[in-house]
């Protein structure tokens, strides 16, 4: 499609080009509105209004305008007139951008043989996925624009080398997603926060250059990454919560603040995003993003405990807040660290029925009947009263947090333990209003790894 788009653009601009065009070599327009420049090697300079209205160039070359160019350097003027966009450029090997480069269109590299560039400090704007699919090997990035984000330079395969200048302040996620082969990264001391799937998942081998003390040279240690120091900074980590390496116990995660820092903040905000790097059959899609989310705020140096999480990698960080009287007030991230969880979580047990028989004296026995198809272990209760406890913040794929309560019998009465069966009976109970309620179970390292309580279920013992 793409290629049949590009035909069709050639043939129509061909006919333009014969008509408005002015080689390079020939004399400049006079007029005041300035005029289409073709170079006889096929890269075209088109006039254009900017955002103020004045007059500027874009830039652009279809790869059957002329033939590969193994470098090429784009005008800084003509006539008087800047070059701040670039648009499609093909059939280019190394593409050398000036300061006056404002604007790097939408795709304007996709799919491209470039093998280099380097982004000026003038390039304040870049259109959606520029680089993607392309031939780049190295990319140095200015400081143009503090934040970088979005797939600027998703699936480049052939990218090996990522320089990323002073000035940058963050590096969002998606960034650099499916880029396998990275293997020089420097980092400037700038950069004060990385998000977790910024980068390919999958990097081995990597070597990152940075400033010691630098968040690049936490950011890289707690990846495994090699840190080269290039220069020293002042270390400003008191500022960033370190945490603990997170405790994984069947499908319960543990992590808490090594060091709490004391009278900064009122508590803790802790952040666990599962990751995928295949097929989510939930959402019908191929992503490294952190498409589920679990969220628990904490008071002061609590421990956050994450119950039930399926089974598969996560990212963990977390954040310092204090109470304000506008809401909350958040600190920087901690560095991502990386979980895995192996185990299943087990079915939650369905109350199917209840029957009360006569038992002995003035009790009854109590046979509850479960869908227990898949004939899991499983405790139960009948409880005197029932509980609802808060397990976190839990948001889907580009949803707000919604929180997650699970219901339980409270003041245990009777308890049934190891059980396999879909009945279980109760035998002597006393009359009275009870609340029955079963979580499954799976044994790993010889403990009970937990799933969800079924929900509590009303029964009248008369």
């Amino acid at each position: 499609m793409k290629r049949i788009f590009k035909l069709f653009m050639f043939a129509v601009l061909y006919t333009i080009l014969n008509v408005v065009c002015v080689f390079a070599d020939n004399t400049a327009d006079t007029q005041d509105e300035p005029r289409t420049v073709c170079e006889k090697n096929g890269t075209v300079y088109t006039p254009v209004h900017d955002q103020e209205g004045n007059w500027c160039y874009s830039v652009q070359r279809m790869e059957y305008w002329g033939d590969w160019l193994d470098s090429y350097e784009v005008r800084t003027e003509i006539d008087g007139i800047p070059v701040k966009i670039v648009e499609n450029m093909e059939a280019i090997g190394k593409l050398i951008l000036h300061n006056n480069i404002e604007y790097i269109d939408h795709m304007a590299f996709a799919e491209t043989g470039l093998m280099e560039i380097n982004i000026p400090d003038s390039v304040r704007f870049i259109g959606k996925e520029p680089f993607v699919r392309s031939h780049l090997k190295k990319v140095t990035i200015g400081n143009g624009m503090p934040i970088l984000k979005g797939n600027i330079f998703s699936m480049c395969s052939y990218l090996e080398e990522v320089i990323i200048k002073e000035g940058v302040k963050e590096i969002r996620e998606w960034v650099f997603s499916y880029d396998n082969n990275i293997k020089r990264i420097t980092i400037p001391a700038s950069v004060t926060y990385i998000e977790g799937n910024s980068f390919n998942l999958t990097l081995k081998g990597v070597k990152i250059y940075g400033y010691k003390n630098s968040y690049a040279e936490h950011w890289a240690k707690a990846r495994g990454y090699q840190f080269e120091p290039i220069g020293t900074v002042e270390d400003k980590s008191n500022d960033i919560p370190v945490m603990t390496t997170p405790q994984i116990n069947g499908n319960q995660m543990s992590v808490s603040i090594k060091e709490p820092l004391t009278g900064l903040w009122d508590g803790y905000c802790y952040e666990v995003s599962k990751i995928y790097k295949h097929l989510d059959e939930d959402y019908n899609m191929i992503d490294t993003s952190f498409s589920r989310k679990y969220c628990i705020y904490t008071n002061k140096a609590q421990p956050a405990v994450f119950r039930y999480l399926p089974s598969g990698s996560y990212y963990i960080q977390c954040r310092g807040y204090r109470r304000t009287e506008s809401g909350k007030e958040y600190g920087a991230w901690s560095i991502p660290a990386l979980a895995k969880i192996t185990s299943k979580i087990s079915t939650v047990p369905k109350f199917v029925k209840a029957k009360v028989t006569k038992g002995t004296g003035n009790t009854r026995n109590l046979t509850i009947t479960l869908n227990n198809s898949k004939k899991g272990s499983y405790d139960c209760v009948l409880g005197k009263t029932k509980t609802s406890i808060e397990l976190y913040e839990k948001a889907l794929w580009n949803t707000p947090y919604k929180s997650i309560v699970e219901k339980k019998p409270a003041d245990y009465a009777y308890v049934k333990k190891n059980l396999t069966k879909s009945t279980v009976t109760f035998k002597n109970v006393k009359p009275g209003t009870y609340y029955f309620g079963a979580h499954a179970f799976q044994r790993y390292g010889g403990k009970k790894n937990f799933g969800q309580w079924s929900t509590p279920i009303k029964v009248v013992v008369k």
